[in-house]
């Protein structure tokens, strides 16, 4: 586990997560993988560049950044799609079609009580014996007063507009407790869990990347938190110019609480969906 007041050398995303491709996953010649959830750390670009003789299928979620027919020039080789809910997955793919899924930061897309629809969606897209690698981050912890005020309203709202599960508020939980529940319920096998600690504190490269992910999502999580009436609009003009002041500051700490799952699919003869039919 990587933790914060480490000496830990600043490290990409992916690096930090052990790098590009867990070393169970044997990326064949010809491999058909789905990749779905926001692009954070550029990890469909990279997966493109180093294994070019992959098929390989990009979902975007929420809006629409990288739709069927508009991919990004640098994605020549990534056939890109865009669907409105991650649920409906399965209309746009046949079953057992993907060799790997990757499945990354979808918390911000999906209420929390749909993820084990998700996972179970997901086993039938996988083709038998295939993998699935899972990430999802917690809120961030900081030092931030601002940051933390920000991410209380945040649950709230996510509690008024019908999120059961209240995971996100307690860190020692996490959602990672949820996920292996999820997983282990849909039938995926768990091979491989990665917790980790990654810093975003000033002066390392993380922190550059929680900079931006803040000024990318501002404006859709204003327009949330205002449309759920947990504040009016001057308190969220102030709280927001405070965040950005003091995320910048040179003293700034925090980090973000990251789990990752590695499962793979289990022959038919191994399920206990089969086992159950007997």
């Amino acid at each position: 586990m990587l933790h914060p007041e480490a000496n830990v050398p600043p490290l990409r995303l992916n690096e930090v997560l052990g790098g590009l491709v867990h070393p169970a996953i044997d990326l064949a010649a010809g491999a058909c993988v789905l990749d779905v959830g926001r692009e954070v750390g550029n990890w469909t670009q990279e997966l493109a560049a180093s294994y070019p003789q992959q098929h390989l299928v990009r979902v975007e979620m929420g809006t629409p950044a990288v739709s069927a027919g508009r991919q990004r020039k640098e994605w020549a080789e990534v056939t890109s799609t865009w669907v409105p809910d991650v649920l409906q997955l399965e209309d746009r793919f046949a079953p057992a079609s993907f060799d790997v899924i990757s499945v990354h930061f979808c918390a911000a897309e999906v209420l929390l009580q749909h993820f084990p629809v998700l996972m179970h969606a997901l086993l039938h897209l996988c083709k038998e014996q295939g993998h699935l690698v899972w990430l999802e981050t917690d809120l961030p912890i900081t030092c931030d007063d601002a940051y933390e005020r920000l991410a209380w309203l945040l649950i709230g709202a996510m509690r008024a507009r019908g999120d059961r599960v209240a995971c996100l508020c307690v860190p020692q939980v996490g959602i990672g407790a949820w996920m292996e529940c999820w997983l282990h319920d849909a039938g995926w096998k768990i091979i491989d869990t990665i917790c980790s600690r990654a810093t975003i504190s000033a002066g390392v490269p993380l922190h550059d990347l929680f900079v931006q992910q803040v000024q990318h999502f501002a404006p859709h999580l204003y327009s949330f938190l205002l449309g759920m009436q947990v504040a009016t609009p001057q308190v969220l003009d102030d709280l927001f110019a405070q965040v950005q002041q003091e995320m910048r500051h040179k003293d700034f700490f925090g980090f973000c609480p990251l789990s990752r799952f590695v499962c793979m699919k289990p022959p038919l003869w191994q399920s206990r969906r089969w086992w159950g039919k007997g």
